[in-house]
Formats: C-alpha cells, structure tokens, sequence
C-alpha cells in the first residue's frame, strides 16, 4: 500500500505517513502535470492520483480531492488532495481570509513546529534562512517540509529526528530514498 506512494516526493510521503500515524493532524498534495512535459503524461497523472486515493483509503486517512483544474499561469494541471485526522478544521482555516492568524493556525495543523510557524508567518523570507552548511545538506531535511528558523532549528530538527524514527518504523525504505535523494542534489553552499 506504501509503496503506491512512489512517484511522490520523500517529504510528500513523509506528511502522509505521519498523518496516518496521528502525528500530524492533516496535509495536502498538489499532484501537478505540466503540459510541455514529454516523460509524464495525462494517463500518468491521473493513474498517480488514483494510486493516492487508494493509499489514503487504505490508510484509513480521511481525504478530499479535487477536480483536476487548470494554472493558465504555469501551463500546468493540479488535482489537490487534503487529508487528515482533521480533515474539517483544515479546511476552515484554508477558506480563511488570507491573514497573520491564518497562517498561524495552517502551520500549525500542518504540524509544523510552532517557532518555524512563528517565523515564517513574522518575517515572510523570500529565501531560507541561513544555516550551518551540514545542516544544509543533511538527508533529514528531506523530511521537513517546512523552513526551519534561524534561532531554533535545533530544537525543530530535533522534532524532525522524531518524526524520521516513526516513519521509518514503517517505511523503512523511505530513508533510504532520502538519503538516495540527498546525495543526488548539488550541496548547497
């Protein structure tokens, strides 16, 4: 069933696995087909959001998804999904008028840390903050999903550590594909 979560990205899988866990309380994918691209079609795309609707279900996750819909801007199609344990409360906050408290409360169902939902929603950087380059390059990150803030991400890589132990419990593969990923990307300076 996990396994159905394949053409998603470590982070992706991560978030689902983590909800199914109860760890976090919800998340979204936007699984996105571009028009111009030649190694991913229309069929793939809809046979990955189908493998989705079947992994969720069978995770027991509540879910929703949309209908595919257009980004003119992107030349791209989206079909979004939203799971979770909190599956309403998320959605009222998403239907919020874009504010400080919103997200606040977004990041926070999210299960981000709270000093990284703090900063972000303070400071909206346009960049990362800057961080020790081992930490940079570390396949952990691939499992955050969120900016980490430049006075706590100690304590926020701490969580993310955890959050690793559980999901590896199950999927033990997933770290493998992380660390596979990591050493794929250029080392960020």
């Amino acid at each position: 069933m996990l396994k159905a979560l394949s053409p998603l990205t470590v982070s992706a899988k991560t978030n689902i696995i983590l909800a199914a866990l109860g760890i976090k309380p919800a998340g979204w994918i936007d699984l996105r087909f571009d028009n111009d691209c030649e190694s991913y079609t229309r069929e793939s795309w809809l046979h990955d959001a189908e493998a989705l609707r079947i992994a969720l279900t069978e995770l027991s996750l509540p879910f929703r998804q949309s209908e595919p819909h257009e980004d003119k801007d992107y030349d791209c199609w989206y079909i979004t999904f939203s799971y979770g344990r909190e599956l309403e409360r998320f959605h009222d906050i998403v239907e919020r008028e874009h504010t400080r408290q919103r997200c606040l409360d977004l990041g926070l169902i999210l299960g981000y840390p709270a000093s990284a939902v703090m900063y972000f929603t303070n400071n909206k950087p346009l960049r990362s903050p800057k961080l020790p380059e081992a930490v940079r390059n570390d396949p952990l990150r691939r499992f955050v999903g969120f900016w980490l803030s430049p006075d706590n991400w100690q304590m926020e890589l701490a969580i993310v550590e955890l959050w690793k132990n559980a999901v590896i419990q199950v999927a033990p593969w997933l770290w493998d594909e992380a660390l596979a990923d990591s050493n794929g990307r250029p080392k960020r300076k």
